[in-house]
């Protein structure tokens, strides 16, 4: 690692102060000089995408992120399974 020179180690040890008063994070730190957002954490898996499936034979509309769904789940049984992914409607 290089060696700082006498301003660079005055801006640091301000910063450093600075961070302490206000009791901000290198991340809000790094945010307040760049402008740029911090990324964001993902606390959990990922959501799935909901889906949204049009009967065309009754117009019956569903809307649903998992195939748990009562009525998903009877069209299956009663048309099958590829009859079924076939009436999915595309998001717009």
């Amino acid at each position: 690692m290089p060696t700082l020179s006498e301003a660079d180690r005055q801006f640091l040890s301000a910063l450093q102060a600075l961070m302490t008063e206000y009791q901000f994070g290198p991340r809000e730190t790094l945010h307040i000089l760049t402008g740029r957002p911090p990324p964001q954490q993902t606390t959990g898996p990922k959501r799935q995408a909901k889906k949204t499936y049009r009967n065309p034979f009754n117009g019956h509309c569903i809307h649903l992120r998992a195939g748990k769904n009562l009525t998903y789940r009877a069209w299956i049984l009663q048309y099958g399974e590829a009859t079924v992914e076939s009436w999915l409607i595309e998001p717009i």
